[in-house]
């Protein structure tokens, strides 16, 4: 039950965050795109391109965003960033209706 509540609730703040604009979104990506930025920096702004520039309106694009996300992070070793592309890979299937995947991957998110 906590974990729908979880999910519930990650869903609606997603819906009531407003949308980036082009000139962000372009920015996050190129941030994304440099790698001699710090992987810090980078996976921050993965997850803000696929959390805030496609989650509400385009969650297969911020699957797509979130699988980048996981296969850098995977990569690098990198638990704590895995489970946050976890979380944004489930959150795209929730608001496609799909909860079977969506609990899917954010039981994997949790581990």
């Amino acid at each position: 039950m906590k974990l729908l509540l979880t999910i519930f609730s990650c869903c609606l703040l997603t819906f009531c965050n407003a949308q980036l604009k082009p000139t962000e979104k372009d920015s996050l990506w190129g941030v994304w795109e440099n790698k001699s930025n710090e992987d810090s920096l980078r996976f921050s702004a993965i997850y803000l391109y696929a959390q805030k520039g496609y989650l509400g309106k385009r969650p297969d694009s911020a699957y797509y965003f979130g699988c980048l996300h996981h296969a850098e992070a995977q990569k690098l070793g990198n638990v704590k960033e895995k489970g946050l592309a976890q979380l944004t890979r489930g959150i795209s299937w929730a608001i496609r209706g799909n909860y079977d995947s969506c609990l899917l991957y954010t039981s994997d998110a949790a581990d």
